[in-house]
């Protein structure tokens, strides 16, 4: 047998042991955790001798097949601890909720989700010392009742050293995040996987529930970071009941016959026999209104989230016209201020000097007497509706407004104070943390 061929043999022959090797290890998982199964068998598997450590890009699961197998031999728990880590980075779709945020403190808060996620869970084959390091960042986070996501730690890393990151990003390392999206816009292919990921969340919360395992910390760690994605879909879905169907300036392929229009440029020269129609029916935002509740019990943090997460929806995937506005009112017993933003690059500029105003108690009615008047004097092309951010303690109108209007809470409140009129949707404040 030739060197070449000894040496191709031999590779495949490592490539499909370290598969099985990993296979082994999920496994061993599923054995621990039932509820994951979805989860743990999602990857398809893919060598890659680039790599030092394992990655994925929640289609495939990438290793390195020598590293696999020594890894697998000398330190298999680590092993079952590093797939796992993969796994939930997915599970809470980290690789998909980056936005604009700086990549290296977005994946080192991503790993320090995960690595707080498995410590916390009471399983001989995943435990490992706690490192001062570690102790340290999860005590900041208990003392002050908050779960350790991805979000709010990153947020937290946003105020540390050089020094102090370097640290960090050494001590949670665990896998590759390089085939992790690079681009803040996802592709069609990327937006699938996401939408993947989103259904495996989904179907493991369901078997969690089903299983009746006791909520230690770690289960509802895991579960608070699968509802937030969640949450964050079905918010989108919401938001969508708000869109109207507008003419904006686009060719409708539906209804153009090209064969007809080429035909006229050849036989006229630069006369075409007919013109391609402008315009076409979409869904799209026109006009919208945001109030929020600057009441005493809502906070400024929660407030900048709940805005800052609606305006990514409603500008997302083109949602938002070329001309379309939004006006952005703050009130509690009175209006306090109204920003109207007209083209999607203002978005950011509000929040440069966005301050929370008011502090007083909350009627709702002088925020709907002042909508009604914009109405009457032409403000509006399209209004779509209002979505009012509030905690629902309040003085509600009588009568139903000529629009469409939500109540969006952030605590349980007084069904029966509603308005039968009214849309409402109840929202986690947790989760608005995470989406920030």
């Amino acid at each position: 047998m030739s060197k070449v061929l000894y040496e191709n043999s031999h590779t495949v022959w490592e490539e499909k042991t370290a598969e099985k090797a990993i296979q082994v290890v999920a496994d061993d998982l599923l054995k621990e955790f039932r509820f994951l199964s979805g989860a743990l068998f999602a990857f398809e598997y893919k060598p890659d001798v680039r790599l030092i450590s394992a990655a994925t890009d929640g289609e495939k699961y990438y290793y390195n097949s020598g590293k696999i197998l020594k890894l697998f031999e000398d330190n298999y728990n680590y092993f079952l601890r590093a797939y796992l880590h993969s796994v939930l980075h997915c599970l809470f779709m980290h690789p998909w909720l980056k936005g604009n945020r700086d990549k290296r403190l977005w994946d080192i808060a991503c790993d320090i989700a995960v690595e707080h996620t498995i410590d916390m869970m009471n399983k001989d084959a995943l435990k490992r010392p706690v490192s001062l390091i570690r102790k340290k960042i999860y005590d900041e986070f208990v003392s002050e009742g908050r779960t350790v996501a991805a979000v709010p730690v990153y947020r937290y890393l946003r105020a540390l050293s050089s020094e102090q990151i370097e640290g960090i990003e050494k001590e949670f390392f665990t896998d590759d995040h390089v085939f992790w999206p690079k681009e803040e816009k996802l592709s069609e292919e990327q937006i699938a996987l996401k939408n993947k990921w989103q259904d495996i969340g989904k179907n493991t919360e369901r078997k969690k529930k089903q299983s009746g395992d006791p909520d230690e910390d770690a289960d509802v760690s895991m579960s608070k970071q699968i509802r937030a994605a969640k949450s964050r879909r079905s918010y989108r879905k919401f938001l969508k009941d708000f869109m109207v169907m507008r003419e904006e300036l686009k060719t409708d392929p539906d209804e153009f016959d090209l064969g007809l229009y080429m035909y006229g440029l050849k036989l006229y020269k630069n006369m075409p026999l007919i013109e391609p129609l402008e315009t076409k029916e979409e869904k799209r935002v026109r006009d919208f209104v945001v109030v929020v509740d600057t009441s005493y019990s809502t906070s400024g943090e929660l407030v900048k989230g709940f805005l800052n997460e609606t305006f990514k929806l409603l500008t997302e995937d083109d949602s938002f016209f070329r001309e379309g506005r939004v006006h952005v009112i703050q009130a509690d017993d009175k209006v306090r201020s109204d920003k109207v933003i007209k083209r999607v690059d203002e978005i950011d500029s509000m929040f440069e000097d966005f301050e929370i105003r008011g502090g007083g108690n909350t009627d709702f009615r002088p925020a709907f007497q002042y909508v009604d008047e914009l109405v009457e004097d032409g403000a509006f092309e399209d209004l779509c509706g209002l979505l009012y951010f509030t905690d629902g303690r309040g003085i509600y109108p009588k009568k139903q407004p000529r629009y469409k209007t939500a109540f969006l809470y952030l605590e349980p409140y007084d069904k029966e104070q509603v308005p039968p009129w009214a849309i409402q949707l109840m929202l986690d404040d947790e989760e608005f943390r995470f989406w920030r």
